[in-house]
């Protein structure tokens, strides 16, 4: 019963296929990101709803970066009442292809 057990196992090893860590390009144009995040303090609630997306290209030092923007609104639903919109450089970001890798800058 164990040799069965065992080869059984074995067999199994084989034919299973494992995840492997592929890359996969970080897109440099033409994506949008839409997010929703949420909270509650107490009997208070917030909210915030923004869209990330690529904007122009910057050089910082001696790369091309590219622009992520974050546009949205932020608001409370309730205790103060307020919120605000904004339009303003989230993150930069660049990709070095043979390396695989991807650098950000805030």
């Amino acid at each position: 019963m164990r040799k069965v057990s065992f080869l059984f196992f074995i067999t199994l090893t084989l034919l299973t296929k494992a995840q492997t860590s592929y890359y996969h390009p970080f897109p440099d144009s033409n994506a949008h990101w839409n997010q929703r995040e949420g909270m509650v303090v107490g009997n208070c609630s917030y909210a915030m709803d923004y869209s990330i997306f690529f904007g122009n290209d910057t050089v910082i030092g001696s790369h091309i970066y590219h622009k992520l923007i974050r546009s949205g609104n932020d608001f409370s639903s309730s205790c103060s009442g307020s919120g605000y919109f904004y339009n303003d450089p989230f993150t930069f970001i660049r990709q070095d292809t043979i390396q695989r890798i991807v650098f950000m800058y805030n």
